[in-house]
Formats: structure tokens, C-alpha cells, sequence
């Protein structure tokens, strides 16, 4: 039952507080007094879909809310014992429009998403217009009425958490095996690694031996070019050079 709801920057209202008793309440008046902007509230708040085309012009954002009676709606309320939203027998509904960041959505007080709003809605409210399918034409409705007709409520919720438990299971199971793969996978790699270390044939101490390697061939072309230089110099001196003296040595 729906006990409050309340309106806020939304199309021609600025704001729109009222509340509902028991019973049947029936809303009349002119073309264009905001009859049908009431329903569509409504329906946001249930998780309709909304743009910022639908906030007050003039306005950043819009919010709404609505209160909830669930005493006669024990479905609607296991679903939110299930979802960890419960509220002993009230449920309050909110859902702020803004034209820069789109839309957020509150269950009591819990940040919550526009489907969760939908499949909550769809276990309290009914809202009948031209060409709108109600939820008796829906199997979860037609499944939750036979539930209730044969007494089997408390037992289709056991299976329900059964399930759920079956499906964490079946998920470890298959994050269990895919660390079997991942292990073959890593054991396969570090033998070829290993193979290919066994056919380098490395010794003991190469790795210091082609380090020390390494830095002389670093030094090559400062070497080359020094013993040019000098080589160079040699020959430009006169007859009484090094080089001919060296080269008179050799020929004696």
C-alpha cells in the first residue's frame, strides 16, 4: 500500500507532498492539472525509465520519493530481506533526476539501481493504462500466486537459496579448475625455459666472464681510436722517428 508520495521539480510541479489512507483514493480533476505526472512519479520511482527531459524547466535535478506499507505484501518483503534491505514493515522509495549526472536510486536508505526498483515494483504496485500489460500476464506472477494458493511459500524459498548456493558452488568450482589449467600452463613454460638453459651449456662463473667481456668491447672504438692517434703521430715525424728507428731494428 502506498502510504506517501512526494514530488519534486518534476515537469509542471515544483512540489507535491500528499498522503494516502486505507482504502480507495481517487484523484480528479482538469485536463493538464498533473493528474498523469502523479502516475508518472510513480512509475520512475518503480523503475520506469527517465531522462532530463522530464525535470521542472529551470531546474538542475528532480527528486522523488514514496512510502510504502508492505503488511499485506510478504513477497515484497522477503525480496528485500533476500537483497539485505529490510525495513520491518515499511519501505521507502527514492530517485533523484539531475540533468548533468543522471539518475540515482535509493531502497531504504541503500544506494540501489533502476532494475532493483523494477523488480521490487513489480511485487506491489500495478499501474493500468491504455495498452499497458498488468502482471498477471507475467510467469513470476503466475508462479508466486500458484505458490501462494498451494501453501508453499517457506518451501519455495528454501529452493531459492538452495539454488543460490548451487550457483556459488558451480562458480568455485569453475575458478578451481581454471587454476589447474593456469598451473599446467605455468609448468609447461618453466620446462621449455629450463631446456632451452640446458642447451646454452653455461658454465660456472660465464656470467662474470661475459659481463667483464662486455665492458672491454664497450671500451673498443675509445681503444682504436687512441692507438690511431698515436700510430698516426709516429709516422709524422722526420726520418729520426720511433717508427723508422723501430723499422731499422727489424731489418738488421
Amino acid at each position: 500500500m502506498i502510504t506517501s508520495l512526494h514530488i519534486h521539480n518534476l515537469a509542471i510541479i515544483d512540489r507535491l507532498d500528499i498522503e494516502f489512507d486505507d482504502g480507495m483514493t481517487a484523484l480528479t480533476g482538469e485536463t493538464g492539472a498533473g493528474k498523469s505526472i502523479m502516475v508518472d512519479a510513480l512509475g520512475l520511482l518503480l523503475g520506469d525509465r527517465g531522462d532530463s527531459s522530464v525535470i521542472r524547466h529551470g531546474r538542475e535535478s528532480a527528486d522523488l520519493s514514496v512510502h510504502l506499507s508492505l503488511r499485506r505484501h510478504p513477497s515484497a518483503a522477503q525480496w528485500l530481506e533476500q537483497q539485505q534491505l529490510s525495513s520491518d514493515e515499511e519501505c521507502l522509495l527514492r530517485r533523484t533526476l539531475h540533468r548533468e549526472r543522471g539518475s540515482r536510486c535509493w531502497i531504504n536508505g541503500h544506494p540501489a539501481t533502476v532494475q532493483m526498483l523494477k523488480e521490487f515494483g513489480e511485487l506491489l504496485v500495478d499501474i493500468h493504462s491504455q495498452h499497458e500489460h498488468q502482471s498477471l500476464t507475467k510467469s513470476s506472477t503466475q508462479r508466486l500466486i500458484v505458490d501462494s494458493f498451494s501453501s508453499t511459500l517457506d518451501e519455495v524459498a528454501s529452493l531459492s537459496q538452495l539454488y543460490s548456493e548451487l550457483g556459488d558452488l558451480q562458480q568455485r568450482k569453475k575458478v578451481l579448475q581454471g587454476g589447474d589449467e593456469g598451473r599446467e600452463s605455468r609448468v609447461q613454460l618453466l620446462e621449455f625455459q629450463l631446456e632451452e638453459l640446458d642447451q646454452a651449456g653455461l658454465v660456472e662463473d660465464e656470467i662474470t666472464q661475459l659481463e667483464d667481456e662486455l665492458q672491454r668491447l664497450g671500451h673498443a672504438d675509445q681503444l682504436i681510436s687512441g692507438i690511431g692517434a698515436a700510430c698516426y703521430q709516429l709516422d709524422e715525424i722526420d726520418q729520426s722517428s720511433i717508427s723508422d728507428r723501430l723499422s731499422e731494428q727489424l731489418t738488421t
